[in-house]
């Protein structure tokens, strides 16, 4: 049996140090928990403001 998928995502607090923003299992997927397709990330357009915490 395989590990349930995980995403971790980082960012940075408003003194600009690096935190965790989210922790756990990826917001869509397809199939089955032993193999199926993952949304790891998505975005409306590009390009992507890598600076709104937002979208970022």
């Amino acid at each position: 049996m395989f590990p349930k998928m995980r995403r971790v995502v980082t960012g940075h607090n408003e003194k600009g140090r690096s935190v965790v923003m989210i922790d756990g299992p990826p917001p869509h997927s397809v199939g089955r928990e032993e193999g199926g397709l993952f949304e790891i990330w998505n975005t409306d357009g590009n390009p992507v403001d890598s600076t709104d915490p937002q979208t970022g």
